[in-house]
């Protein structure tokens, strides 16, 4: 026994130490087995249907019952429920508290003093017991979720309130006293609006009425003036007998709004008030005449909104009526719409016909269209940046759509022009609207085949003429060459036109003006050279004759610069001033000013991508890109209205023919020279001779 006790001791010790690990390893936290709860599958259907169906609270009945008297008002719920069953505001109100709630639904304050209800099955209903601070009056709003409350007070009276348009149900309960009591009239307020129309009369009565009693009361309404009521908006139920509207009024006030049509021309107030209001408009095509009695206020003060300009208020006392006799008005013509900008761009190329795009900035205010003349023809029109068809009315006029607001018409033509022997006589007329721009402009393009000898547009005339500069210019030069050929000994004479024809020379051919400008230089270096050598030289005639010599030689480079830059004929052209006039961009601003955006007639604007914006559209016209141009002209009128389609008037001369005429005059000036060859060459070899010559001695 001694042996067999240790031995079973070691064992038991053994079998212990050798489950340890096993337990230890079911218990760790790295077993792969996790928890599983067992659920019948009934239950579990439930459950996952539940998260599947929308969740969703609604209290279709909330009714206060119970008496003021005994203390003991009740709050009463029923609805339904789906989903996760979730919590919802039901009720909201100042000075009220629930207690001792029992049934299918918990009920709880929320943020704000909202009560709450929580369901506890889909089919809920819950009772409670309502404390209100206020004795005689509980005021309630229900919310959302609630459908519809009621009220089952015994001594109580249930009054709907506004809605409020939010989804939420004001109400109030008031307590109705017991016994006799005093009855006070209801006191209203008239605001009354008539509007005269062209083919009826239209009224809206807006009566404002207070109950001072704590219960329900009676209200009439007696249309007295002819009316025919077409819609009445009362707080509580009325009915319409013997000629009357008995609307039964809660307690407090009121808003009654009885709208319809009047058949006469007198107006009775429909209720005994102490003051009434009365607004009285017309369309603009009529004019009411009231008759004297009533006395005038501002419509101001009369606190009726009016739907047309210049209505008239009057301020009625008891037993007093307003009548009024209709004028009725003949309108004005008019278009209905205004021109901001207009311009025009016209193209005349070297062949073809003149091209042209015309841009209207409109602001409609209530034409339907709008109609141009055919000429010049038409080829292309958009309104609002999209193409349009081109028709015709039975007038044979361009007849196009237009829309509200502020819009671009742009109208693409052309039109043909006259040419032969190397002039072009072109009068071409522009697209006309019947109504003033404020702002207008007209632009002209000329290709490098054309020069424009004569422009005008409505009095306005621009020649071909050379600017004041270089006709001082080319005075100076002419002076400098006849001086220079009179010291050579030609006639003052002969050396006139010689020197008038070297002058235009130099203006017509570049060549022409180095070798005349050049020639004159060196003859004028001559001279000098012989002044200075016969002069007693002393230090300051020394200063004074090399600031001469360097005022010389910068005139002479700057005459000889101008010349070269600008001596030829076409040169003249470019070189005379037009006044200031809008460009092209500057009415783009203004259009885009009108529009709010960038238009397509900015196309043509410098740095634009030409038919960027120019999608296809299939069955219109198409739309072309007027060319830059090598030179440009403009004209621009403030406030233009043109009786007749207005014109541009042009004559142009080719360039071909320009060059040919600064041939002749280069030739015909070396014809002159070659004549007076004899008298030059003794001249220049006089001049040389004095030259060579020894200075003498004497000379002063």
């Amino acid at each position: 026994m001694r042996v067999a006790r240790p031995l079973v001791l070691l064992l038991v010790l053994a079998g212990a130490l050798r489950g340890l690990p096993a337990a230890a390893q079911d218990q760790s936290p790295q077993s792969p087995q996790s928890p599983r709860v067992t659920l019948p599958l009934g239950e579990y259907e439930r459950l996952r249907k539940a998260t599947e169906a929308p969740s969703l609270t609604v209290v279709d009945t909330l009714r206060i019952g119970g008496s003021f008297s005994a203390g003991s008002l009740t709050l009463s719920l029923s609805g339904r429920a789906s989903g996760l069953l979730p919590t919802v505001p039901i009720l909201a109100g100042e000075g009220v508290a629930v207690a001792g709630c029992d049934g299918t639904a918990l009920v709880s304050r929320g943020d704000g003093g909202v009560l709450q209800l929580t369901p506890l099955a889909p089919r809920f209903e819950a009772r409670c017991r309502l404390t209100a601070s206020s004795g005689d009056r509980v005021e309630l709003v229900a919310q959302k979720a609630v459908l519809f409350p009621e009220g089952a007070v015994s001594d109580g009276e249930f009054i709907a309130g506004t809605d409020p348009g939010d989804g939420t149900r004001p109400f109030t309960i008031v307590r109705r006293l017991a016994g006799p009591g005093e009855t006070l009239p209801p006191t209203a307020t008239g605001r009354y609006r008539v509007t005269l129309l062209p083919d009826e009369t239209r009224f809206r009565y807006t009566i404002e009425v207070r109950n001072p009693n704590r219960g329900r009361q009676a209200f009439d309404v007696v249309p007295a003036s002819g009316e025919h009521v077409q819609q009445v908006d009362a707080p509580g139920p009325y009915e319409r007998k013997d000629g009357r509207f008995r609307f039964d009024l809660p307690p407090g006030d009121s808003t009654i709004v009885v709208t319809g049509t009047l058949a006469g021309t007198d107006l009775k107030p429909p209720v005994e008030a102490s003051l009434s209001y009365v607004l009285l408009e017309s369309h603009p095509l009529l004019r009411p005449v009231p008759r004297p009695g009533p006395r005038r206020i501002s419509p101001a003060e009369a606190g009726v909104a009016g739907s047309y300009r210049g209505g008239q208020a009057f301020l009625l006392g008891k037993g007093e009526s307003l009548s009024w006799t209709v004028t009725k008005l003949e309108a004005l013509r008019s278009t209905s719409y205004a021109v901001r900008a207009t311009r025009h761009v016209l193209f005349l190329p070297a062949e073809g016909p003149a091209l042209g795009e015309s841009a209207f900035v409109l602001d409609n205010q209530g034409a339907a269209d709008v109609s141009l003349a055919a000429v010049p023809e038409p080829t292309f029109a958009s309104l609002g940046n999209e193409p349009v068809l081109l028709t015709k009315n039975t007038e044979g006029n361009l007849w196009l759509p237009l829309g509200p607001g502020a819009q671009q018409l742009l109208l693409q033509h052309r039109q043909p022009f006259g040419r032969g022997a190397g002039f072009a006589r072109a009068s071409l007329s522009l697209p006309r609207l019947p109504v003033p721009s404020t702002a207008y402009g007209v632009e002209l393009r000329y290709p490098a085949e054309w020069l424009p000898l004569y422009e005008r547009f409505t009095g306005q005339r621009r020649f071909l003429a050379p600017g004041v500069d270089t006709m001082l210019v080319f005075l100076v030069l002419g002076l400098w060459l006849w001086a220079l050929l009179a010291s050579l000994g030609l006639g003052r004479t002969a050396a006139l036109p010689l020197s008038a024809l070297l002058a235009l020379a130099a203006f017509a051919s570049e060549a022409a003006a180095a070798a005349v400008v050049g020639l004159a230089l060196v003859l004028t270096a001559g001279w000098i050279f012989l002044w200075f050598r016969n002069l007693r030289v002393k230090p300051w005639k020394l200063v004074l004759a090399g600031g001469l010599a360097a005022a010389l030689v910068l005139f002479f480079v700057s005459v000889f610069s101008f010349v070269g830059s600008r001596g030829r004929v076409d040169g003249l052209a470019a070189s005379r001033e037009m006044p200031a006039a809008p460009t092209a961009q500057s009415y783009d601003a203004v259009e885009r000013k009108a529009k709010g955006n960038v238009s397509r007639g900015d196309e043509n604007a410098p740095g634009a991508q030409p038919g960027a914006e120019a999608p296809d559209y299939q069955g219109l016209p198409a739309r072309f890109v007027l060319p830059p141009g090598a030179s440009r002209t403009f004209f621009s009128r403030e406030m233009f209205a043109a009786e007749a389609a207005p014109s541009v008037e042009v004559i142009l001369v080719s360039r071909s023919l320009v060059a040919v005429v600064k041939g002749v005059v280069v030739l015909a000036a070396l014809v002159l020279v070659w004549k007076s060859r004899r008298s030059l060459r003794e001249g220049l070899a006089a001049l040389l001779a004095r030259l060579r010559a020894p200075q003498t001695a004497g000379a002063a």
